[in-house]
């Protein structure tokens, strides 16, 4: 079989329901400052989650292609601009935050979940 030049999933939604106060965080770079490139997180509400179908479609080397099913998954919507985005597709989405949860604890949590799942490689 031929090599992989690229890989992609597409979601097909297959349920929706309204993300009422949820929102996604996003990871971003402030460039004013090139040396230190301070990262930094902010949050865009969500419209609505979907319960989407994953497909794993490659594109081969010698032209050929193939989708694979990947199973379902919960999927959330922007609407930060002026269009509605799949999370999924959206390179700087880091996660989602509930209602009521501030960035800086949602951050503690991430951090401090992920020492936890480091010690127990440890």
């Amino acid at each position: 079989m031929a090599k992989v030049k690229h890989s992609y999933t597409t979601y097909e939604p297959l349920s929706l329901i309204p993300a009422t106060g949820w929102q996604v965080v996003y990871a971003s770079r402030d460039e004013s400052d090139k040396e230190k490139g301070v990262v930094f997180a902010h949050a865009s509400p969500l419209v609505a989650f979907a319960l989407s179908r994953a497909t794993i479609k490659s594109v081969y080397h010698d032209g050929t292609t193939r989708a694979e099913d990947d199973g379902n998954y919960v999927v959330g919507y922007d609407a930060a601009d002026t269009t509605i985005e799949l999370v999924a597709e959206i390179a700087n989405s880091i996660g989602y935050l509930a209602p009521g949860e501030s960035i800086p604890e949602w951050l503690e949590q991430q951090a401090r979940e992920h020492v936890e799942k480091q010690a127990k490689k440890g």
